[in-house]
């Protein structure tokens, strides 16, 4: 009988844990849904500012703005331009993220896509 509760106990662990990380990873920035919310507010001109965005993307977040206009991108995992260059030349076809465009810090544009180094040219 110990064992048997033993053994529940670790599954319900397991599958807490489980539900943490999908909540987790929903509540990410870094994916379709949010490209799809900032089009879909840019469609209206109810713009996502610059300061929502990199607010919810966190540390994620590699600016690659001039005075707010230009390119945020945002990897799972990935907290600099070096490592994202570094992962994009070891991963090339397998690096995905976010890449949202401003403009005068007004988010015009969004997609969920496979990163490539051309989308970190300012």
């Amino acid at each position: 009988l110990i064992r048997l509760m033993k053994k529940i106990k670790f599954m319900l662990l397991g599958i807490l844990s489980l539900c943490a990380l999908v909540i987790i990873t929903a509540c990410s920035g870094i994916s379709q849904s949010y490209a799809d919310k900032i089009n879909s507010q840019a469609e209206k001109k109810d713009y996502i500012t610059y300061e929502e965005v990199m607010d919810k993307l966190g540390d994620e977040a590699i600016d690659i703005t001039i005075a707010k206009s230009g390119v945020v991108v945002a990897v799972k995992g990935i907290t600099s331009l070096e490592d994202l260059k570094k992962k994009i030349e070891e991963e090339d076809d397998k690096v995905e993220g976010i890449v949202i465009t401003f403009a005068l810090g007004n988010a015009i544009a969004a997609v969920y896509k496979k990163i490539t180094e051309d989308d970190l040219k300012a």
